[in-house]
Parts: C-alpha cells; structure tokens; sequence
C-alpha cells in the first residue's frame, strides 16, 4: 500500500464555562507568584541571617584571640619585670590590671557583636515578613481580578487550556491532561467525536481530577478502558507550585466508567518491602497479557503491574543499569525492544514468556540525543487492543464516514466500547 500524505486539522478549543475551573486556572497565576514571592523573602532572610551569624562568629572569635593575646603579653612582661620588692609588687598588679582590661574588652566587643547580630537578623525577619505581607496583598489582587476574569469568561467562554498528554480510548474518545506553565495540572478533558466519527467537530467535557499532577511519566490505556499513570516529573506530589523536580513514585488508575481516580502503591524493589523511591518518566510498556511492564530509571529495576489486583511483581533485572530515558517497543514476536541512552547504539530484547533479557544487534548510527531518545512506535498486536494504534483507528481511517460505515464493513463493537475487526477466513482450495 503506497504511503498517503496526512494533513493536520485544528480540534475545537476546549473552552470552559465552569466558574471554579476557570477561576483555578486564573488564580494560578497568583499562587505561583506569592508563593515565588515568599520563597525569595525568605531565602533572602535565611542568607541575610546566614551572613550575620558567620560575621558574629569572627567578631567574638576575632575579640577572644586579642584578648587572649593581650593575657600572653602581659603575663610575659611581667615575667621580664624587676623580682625585688616593691618593683615585683607593681608588676604583678600593673599585669592584673591589663588582664582584666583585656578580658573586658573581649566581653565589651562580644556583646556589641552579638547585639549587632541580632539587630541585623530583627531587620532581616523584618524585611521578609513586610516583603510576604506586600506579596499576600499582591496575590490578593490577583485573586479580586481573578473572580471577575471569571464571570466575563462564563459569558463568553474565553477560558481555554494548554494541552498536554492525550490517551486514545477504548470508546473513541481522547482523554488529555490540561498543562499549564509548561506542567501537567490534576485536571484533564475529554474529547467525544461527532455522530460521524469526527474529531474535528466533536466537543470537549470536563473529567475527574486526578489526585497528582504530573508530567513526563509511565501510562498507558489497559485493554479494560482504564488509563494506568505512574511516577512523573515536575509533579505537585510535594509542593504545589513551583513544582520541584521530585521524580514521584506515586501511581493511579482512572475508570472511565466511574469517572473516577483510584491511587495504588508503586512497586517494591527486588525481594523487599522497600517501594522505588522514584518513578519519574521511567519506560514503559503494554505487555500481549494486559500488565504493565516498567523499569527503574534510576536502577536497573524492572517490575510488572497486574491491573486486576493492582499489585507488583519484580521481574529479572534489565542488563546495563538503569533504563533512563528509554523507550521500550513491544514487537511483534512478543518481545521488548530498547535502545539504551546511556549507551547509545545498544540495544536489548526482553523476552516476556522467559523474563530474560538479551542483548540485541548495535545500531549503525546513534538515535539518542543529548541522553534522550524519542517516543517509541508501539507495533499493532492482536492482543493489544489497548495501545492507540487500535482496531477503532484503523477502522476509522478505512472508513472515515464513521461508525455506520465500520458495521456495514463486519466491524463489531463490544459492550465496552472496543472495535473489533471482523475474522477473514481462507477460502478452501
């Protein structure tokens, strides 16, 4: 079949008429911004205090040397001094008086230090509450202008989102994550064709939050219809904005069905009870079965995921450390395939039924760039029918006038929404 050109086609915009999304997305702004805010006012007190300490501590230290110091010379002039009587007497009493003066100057410039050390540090605690106080207020306007940002948006429906990852599922529809400052939100949409099957003209609806946000991380779409998420970068499982680097380990299943987010344990490491303390956008993959395979980016880890239980089982470990970066392939012959990003042009082939990894032919050239590699092209599988390369796809782009016209052609449609292609039998000879 000769390759056909695609063209691009613009979706309808996701604009939301609901007040308390809208108001979210616009207060925000106003989060992000006092708690950076805050953040500077109190670094900036921190290393202000920081500097106030180690100047006391030279001062006081800089005071007890020199009084030490004065001690010593007077002690050793009084050693050079007369030893007969009323000459001795004066020398003993003039180097008394020059000790004690020394050890009050120490203590006289001991406590200025300190004194100065904890006006400097009330200036500082000062400074960062009037700059939190002026940051509160700010975000406070923010927030005023926010509530009616949003009752002019309910009117007139100018309130649209950043897209981010989008799951084709088993009923057709595409489940896609809102982003927003360049990170995934804990909001996500779904988008319904049309009655003819097309996206173009479909509409979007509001779905469930999930209980993390979360970018860059390990998912897929589970031949059930259900959507497994795991780990993620830049993820508001710690802080809520700005959203620190944390590689989570947090993982969830969304029913689309129910409608619904389940949270579910991540997977322990190898013969312990010890979970994997990162995730992050470790590789992933649908196995023929319906698990889940990933690997540890961080380790040379590898567990499967039962989506009936929700439980982990730890399999062999990968070969070559840890699989950061990677994109793993389900082949055809129900195997893995990998390129390795740590060692560009190594490849391995995981062997699902033997749980055994081997080494595969290196490339010829490098397809890693900068440690990183693109998203691998999952192959079709007849046991997969919960990868977005599907029988529904297919069906669609065979027959693009829409459902209608998958029946007439033998497609059937299961009770959870899945296309099936109908069974071609070989004539007899």
């Amino acid at each position: 079949m000769a390759f056909e050109r695609g063209t691009w086609a613009q979706l309808p915009s996701n604009c939301s008429r609901n007040y308390n999304v809208i108001f979210s997305r616009c207060a925000a702004y106003g989060t992000i911004a006092v708690q950076k805010c805050v953040s500077w006012a109190v670094n900036a007190a921190r290393t202000c205090v920081q500097w106030v300490t180690q100047t006391t501590t030279q001062c006081v230290q800089w005071a007890t040397q020199t009084a030490n110091q004065c001690v010593q010379w007077a002690t050793q002039t009084a050693s050079h001094c007369c030893d007969w009587w009323p000459c001795s007497w004066l020398c003993d009493i003039v180097m008394v008086i020059i000790s004690v003066v020394c050890v009050v100057f120490a203590v006289v410039v001991s406590v200025v230090c300190v004194a100065f050390a904890l006006v400097v540090s009330l200036v500082c605690i000062l400074f960062a509450l009037v700059v939190t106080i002026v940051c509160a207020v700010a975000a406070l306007i923010v927030y005023v202008f926010c509530v009616l940002w949003s009752v002019i948006s309910v009117v007139f429906c100018i309130s649209n989102s950043d897209g981010g990852t989008a799951f084709l599922l088993t009923d057709g529809t595409v489940m896609m994550q809102e982003c927003q400052f360049g990170y995934g939100t804990r909001r996500w949409w779904k988008l319904t064709p049309d009655q003819n099957g097309s996206y173009i003209t479909g509409s979007w609806s509001r779905l469930a939050d999930s209980n993390v946000g979360r970018k860059y991380f390990a998912s897929a779409v589970l031949a059930d219809g259900r959507v497994v998420v795991c780990g993620g970068e830049y993820s508001d499982a710690t802080v809520l904005y700005p959203y620190p680097g944390d590689d989570t380990n947090t993982c969830e299943i969304y029913d689309p069905v129910a409608d619904s987010w389940t949270a579910f344990s991540p997977p322990n490491q190898p013969n312990s009870t010890t979970p994997w303390v990162h995730i992050g956008d470790s590789p992933c993959t649908l196995l023929p079965d319906g698990t889940f395979l990933v690997g540890s980016f961080e380790s040379a880890n590898v567990a499967k995921l039962d989506p009936s239980t929700l439980t982990w089982t730890s399999m062999n470990d990968r070969p070559g450390g840890a699989s950061s970066e990677e994109s793993w392939v389900l082949m055809p012959d129900n195997t893995v395939a990998s390129v390795s990003c740590i060692s560009p042009g190594v490849t391995w082939v995981y062997d699902i039924a033997g749980d055994q990894w081997n080494m595969g032919n290196n490339l010829p050239t490098s397809i890693v760039q900068s440690s990183e590699i693109g998203p691998g092209r999952q192959s079709a599988h007849r046991h997969l029918r919960s990868l977005c390369y599907t029988a529904m796809v297919e069906c669609r782009r065979r027959q693009p006038a829409g459902r209608d016209q998958c029946r007439r052609h033998g497609w059937s449609r299961s009770y959870a929404g899945e296309w099936k292609r109908p069974v071609r039998r070989r004539a007899a000879d």
